[in-house]
């Protein structure tokens, strides 16, 4: 019945060996022709089955064939078929490649943009999306008491986006400074931003230290974000800046 399975099928995937057999039956006979023989009367049985010579010689079926084939066809005993299961059969074993491809970062977000504005609401929009998501895992694991995400972003989630997008970019350009002022170690003094006498405070931006830090100014104004003059963040920031500027001294002029 195996090998019935083998020879009649029409989909399943065999093993290389067993293909280049059933390849060449199939190209020499047609796949009905093929018959299941019961093992009663199966001469191959006595073979695999082992039978002692006085046997053989009383039985001339091994070398004469089934009885049943000295018959007429029609007289032959009922053929059937059954589907065996894929556990008894030499199947190939079908292997799965997935191929992935990187998917645009933040980091590709800020540094393709081309509006300051654009980038910044893009940026708080997709930290609120982080922070949903986290809520929500929370939330299954019943770890704390997790309130609903507002609609909607205000100044606030502007300010952490604009800090986002600094640390980006000081990491992409100040990666030596980033990482020794994480660890709380100085910046090198081969260091061209030693000058500026870099600190980093909780949020993680890298800052303008020196005497300015006890000015009684806002917290961003006594120590402010550096920003890689060559990143295309500070250049969108100054095309900003420039533009209201523009708007301003025309304004005045009217």
């Amino acid at each position: 019945m195996i090998v019935l399975n083998y020879i009649r099928n029409e989909s399943r995937r065999f093993q290389t060996y067993v293909v280049n057999r059933v390849t060449e039956i199939r190209e020499l006979t047609d796949p009905y022709q093929w018959r299941h023989c019961a093992g009663a009367i199966n001469p191959a049985d006595d073979a695999s089955r082992g039978l002692e010579m006085s046997d053989v010689l009383k039985n001339d079926r091994w070398l004469k064939g089934p009885y049943f084939l000295h018959e007429r066809e029609d007289e032959w005993p009922e053929s059937k078929f059954d589907i065996v299961s894929s556990g008894i059969l030499e199947l190939k074993k079908d292997i799965y490649t997935t191929s992935i491809e990187p998917a645009a970062t933040m980091e590709d977000l800020v540094t393709r943009s081309s509006n300051w504005v654009h980038t910044l609401r893009r940026v708080a929009w997709l930290l609120r999306f982080l922070d949903w998501i986290q809520r929500r895992v929370e939330r299954r694991k019943n770890t704390r008491h997790t309130a609903d995400v507002r609609k909607g972003i205000n100044q606030e989630d502007l300010e952490v986006a604009k800090r986002k997008i600094a640390i980006l970019a000081q990491k992409c350009k100040y990666p030596a400074e980033m990482k020794s002022l994480k660890e709380g170690k100085p910046v090198r003094a081969s260091s061209r931003r030693i000058r500026l006498k870099p600190i980093m405070k909780e949020d993680g931006v890298m800052r303008v230290g020196g005497r300015i830090c006890l000015a009684p100014v806002t917290a961003d104004a006594r120590n402010p974000m550096i920003f890689p003059s060559d990143h295309n963040v500070t250049m969108i920031l100054i095309q900003k800046i420039f533009l209201k500027l523009m708007d301003i001294v025309e304004w005045s002029r009217c």
